[in-house]
């Protein structure tokens, strides 16, 4: 099942290398897609959340937010009798979950992890503390701020106010980071649709984040552990073929079956980044998407099980 939303990206600099990206640019994602998004995006161990009670309310939510009509994710046909907290959960996890896709899809940058979970953050004397939700690494190491938000309906103010925060992170192990984004999901006519804004970088020192490259792998590969530690190991699918040496679990509550790329999980076990970033290069190539539309460009693979495929769902 594929779904489209529509994205209206600006704000990039002519001279930028994402320059071309500006203007109305609909963009299309399986379920798959979504789904690991979803897995790899949230509380970052088992101790924040017991691993079980997680994925339930992951699956509920997810269930209740994604649907679908004639190929177009929409508001869940519920949702006026959600009360207001409802609707604000479900808003923002669409929007860290879309801006996860929109992300690795457009800037390359697959490794997304919040920055106030994973990183430590030093601000310039007299410098706002104010920060974006997220640092996204390429598979050249290199870094991205970004800001999400998920909302019931679009506001000017919302976007101005995450462009503030995705300008606000100016390094990232005193690097300057490639760009800053900010990234909003709303509902317009009960249909979802995202913008996806570069704002200019802030003319004073901004905030400097650490996190060394191998520890930033770790942290975002091992969100999965809180999904595998309730899920039972697969040998047999009809699409296990097309991933050899990949190790399948199976989650009851997503109702999903996922698994890393053998050589991801080879080199984090080994401890080398360069690995990991050699193999994410690798994946990139379009042709791999279009070849194996369940495997990621972060190397996590994920196949939907037979809830996901209904056309109610």
């Amino acid at each position: 099942m594929n779904v489209t939303f529509p994205v209206q990206i600006s704000d990039f600099e002519p001279d930028s290398p994402w320059a071309h990206l500006n203007g109305y640019r609909p963009q299309t994602f399986t379920w798959a897609d979504f789904l690991r998004a979803a897995m790899v995006a949230g509380y970052p161990d088992l101790a924040s959340l017991p691993s079980r009670q997680f994925a339930r309310w992951r699956t509920a939510a997810f269930h209740l937010g994604l649907r679908h009509d004639r190929g177009q994710l929409i508001q869940p046909p519920e949702w006026a009798q959600l009360d207001p907290s409802e609707k604000a959960a479900i808003s923002s996890l669409l929007g860290i979950v879309v801006t996860k896709l929109l992300v690795e899809r457009l800037l390359n940058a697959p490794i997304f992890l919040f920055l106030d979970v994973h990183f430590t953050v030093i601000y310039p004397p007299g410098v706002e503390r104010i920060r974006p939700d997220i640092a996204a690494m390429t598979p050249a190491g290199q870094w991205f701020s970004v800001e999400a938000k998920g909302r019931s309906r679009f506001r000017q103010a919302t976007l101005e106010k995450a462009k503030r925060q995705a300008k606000s992170l100016g390094t990232v192990n005193d690097d300057p980071v490639l760009a800053g984004v900010a990234c909003i999901t709303s509902f317009r006519a009960g249909r979802l649709e995202a913008r996806f804004a570069d704002p200019p970088p802030s003319p004073k020192e901004a905030a400097d984040g650490h996190i060394e490259p191998m520890d930033a792998l770790c942290r975002y590969y091992g969100q999965l552990d809180r999904f595998r530690k309730y899920s039972e190991p697969l040998s047999e699918h009809a699409v296990f073929n097309e991933y050899p040496g990949v190790n399948f679990m199976y989650s009851r509550e997503l109702d999903v079956s996922f698994g890393i790329l053998p050589q991801v999980e080879k080199a984090l076990k080994e401890q080398s980044a360069d690995e990991i970033f050699a193999v994410l290069k690798d994946i990139a190539e379009p042709r791999i998407a279009e070849l194996h539309p369940e495997l990621g460009p972060d190397g996590i693979v994920v196949i939907p099980g037979e809830s996901w495929k209904s056309d109610d769902v």
